[in-house]
């Protein structure tokens, strides 16, 4: 996505694509875009999966950040760390909830979930506990995307997380008994 015509084509599909209020066939969303079909399938398969082409191209990102990342960290570096990926990422994710698409939130939370079940030390039992966990965080993430991800409230954001994340098997663990 660094090629600049690329990028300008990719950005008159998107714009065309939040135009339409309705499904769309390729052939009007080109003609709104101005682009070829040729070009439109250089990008993607087809209307219908442009949001999930975000959305992959999106995790697939966060996946290979996070494999970057070295292990052993405090569990605040790894939070701290997603929030930062959010707000640099903000235009993708926010256009993926505006599309109703708020999985993406679970699918960023999935990859971190390995230090998060060895940072709460939860029993392999646990699901449940997990489960509220996990809805918890997603809660979290979402509000701070209706704030747009502003940057101001990564810090309360983080400490929020935190908690959560700390006193998850204290509080919830009955839950699976």
């Amino acid at each position: 996505m660094r090629d600049k015509r690329f990028l300008h084509s990719e950005d008159a599909i998107i714009r065309s694509f939040l135009s339409i209020r309705d499904s769309a066939s390729v052939d009007y969303l080109t003609s709104r875009a101005q682009i070829s079909r040729s070009t439109f399938y250089r990008h993607h398969k087809s209307v219908e999966r442009i949001v999930l082409d975000y959305e992959d191209f999106l995790l697939d990102k966060y996946v290979k950040t996070v494999k970057g990342w070295r292990e052993n960290r405090e569990l605040k570096f790894y939070f701290r760390q997603l929030l930062i990926f959010m707000i640099v990422n903000k235009k993708i994710i926010l256009f993926l909830v505006q599309q109703g698409e708020k999985k993406v939130f679970e699918g960023l939370i999935l990859e971190l979930e390995p230090i998060i079940l060895k940072a709460i030390n939860l029993p392999k039992w646990a699901k449940t506990v997990l489960a509220v966990y996990r809805s918890e965080i997603l809660g979290l993430l979402e509000e701070w995307a209706k704030e747009e991800f502003l940057e101001d409230n990564l810090n309360r954001v983080l400490k929020n997380i935190i908690y959560l994340t700390v006193t998850a098997k204290e509080r919830l663990i009955e839950l699976d008994s």
